[in-house]
């Protein structure tokens, strides 16, 4: 599964921080843009099974999409995305020599208690 090693640094990022201030994780908040490759649903089921049997497996992961420019070298058609498929092809010509401009995965906040 694609996100599994996605949501496995979410969970050590937050899990090293908490640890180095001496306190829990409350909640995580993470961006997710079209470079990403996952959907939401996807990410929120790997960082489900990532934090199993840590200190964060009752933590929700709060998602925001944060959409991107995905432009086709081919043709020039583009378009506003919040996800790409994980083998993107242009909708118009079908042509796999896209540019993908917007995020992955970024942690947005991992707030402490």
């Amino acid at each position: 599964m694609h996100g599994i090693p996605a949501a496995k640094e979410i969970v050590e990022a937050a899990l090293a921080s908490a640890e180095k201030e001496g306190r829990t994780v409350k909640s995580i908040e993470v961006e997710m843009g079209p470079d990403s490759r996952l959907d939401a649903e996807e990410l929120e089921l790997c960082f489900d099974v990532a934090s199993q049997d840590t200190a964060l497996e009752d933590i929700k992961l709060k998602i925001t999409l944060k959409p991107g420019l995905v432009e086709c070298l081919d043709c020039g058609k583009s378009e506003e995305k919040t996800m790409v498929d994980r083998i993107p092809i242009c909708p118009a010509c079908y042509s796999p020599n896209l540019k993908i401009n917007g995020i992955g995965i970024v942690i947005k906040d991992i707030e402490l208690k």
